[in-house]
């Protein structure tokens, strides 16, 4: 019997096929230095609160957020202090904190993920009409010519009451050589003062006044004439009555909400059926 010497044949040993693990972007990073270059880099998972950052108080001076998230930092521990609120909501977003008055002052933060909702329906209208008052203005002469006024009351009964008026004007003139304070009250029907008019003329001369209203008197049915000190002659009285009969249209456009894209949703973590998705 003759045995042959066996030759063991080698064959390589087969391993799995090593494909890198794809890098994990954190929805908020928060970096010690510009740039995330040197120093501490912190990624962080959301969402999530921390009311103390430890041994990184008041050393972040940059901020990256990924798009659908936000952050809330605090100046102080606990969530107090001043604060500022940076959003990402199109796409990635690199805050350098020095801009925002923030750099080296953050002691506690909160991270968000932003809502998604999709975007708002719009129902257009037509314009609507907005009237625009033309007013006129008309003046009107009371006739009283030359009362006296003194410390004895003077009326004077208008024919018909009178209304919108925005100004009353006349003159008044001093009778002795010392000041006169002179007034024209409107009256209302039922005797009540709805206006008046102040003039102060002195020393023989004579004085125009006027005044305006910002609030139009109604239904003026008489004028009162009256000097407190020192007798004067009044006369002149005009009223300056505003009528608004006329109404032009003036289109304005309805407004509309604005539309803000719906941000893309991103998934923690994704599943697919091919390499590379």
């Amino acid at each position: 019997e003759s045995c042959p010497v066996l030759v063991p044949t080698l064959y390589p040993t087969p391993h799995p096929t090593l494909r890198p693990t794809p890098e994990v972007v954190a929805p908020v990073t928060l970096c010690e230095n510009y740039g995330c270059d040197g120093g501490f880099v912190w990624k962080l998972d959301g969402p999530m609160e921390d009311n103390w950052v430890g041994q990184k108080n008041d050393k972040i001076s940059e901020i990256v957020i990924q798009k659908g998230w936000k952050i809330e930092v605090f100046r102080d521990s606990n969530f107090q202090g001043g604060s500022k609120v940076f959003e990402a909501w199109d796409s990635a977003q690199t805050i350098e904190l020095d801009q925002h008055g923030m750099d080296n002052k953050i002691s506690s933060f909160k991270i968000y993920e932003l809502p998604t909702s999709p975007a708002p329906s719009v129902t257009l209208s037509e314009p609507t009409v907005s009237p625009t008052f033309v007013c006129d203005r008309t003046t009107k002469q009371i006739p009283i010519n030359e009362v006296l006024a003194s410390s004895t009351l003077q009326s004077y009964k208008l024919a018909n009451p009178l209304s919108n008026i925005v100004k009353v004007s006349g003159t008044a003139t001093a009778r002795t050589s010392k000041a006169s304070t002179a007034y024209f009250y409107l009256k209302d029907t039922d005797g009540n003062t709805v206006g008046h008019l102040n003039i102060v003329p002195s020393n023989y001369g004579s004085k125009d006044g006027s005044k305006e209203f910002d609030i139009p008197l109604n239904g003026v049915s008489s004028v009162h004439m009256y000097s407190w000190w020192n007798s004067a002659t009044l006369s002149n009285l005009v009223f300056t009555i505003e009528s608004c009969p006329v109404l032009v249209p003036t289109l304005y456009p309805t407004p509309h909400p604005t539309l803000r894209p719906t941000p893309e949703v991103v998934a923690p973590v994704t599943l697919c059926e091919n390499y590379g998705c």
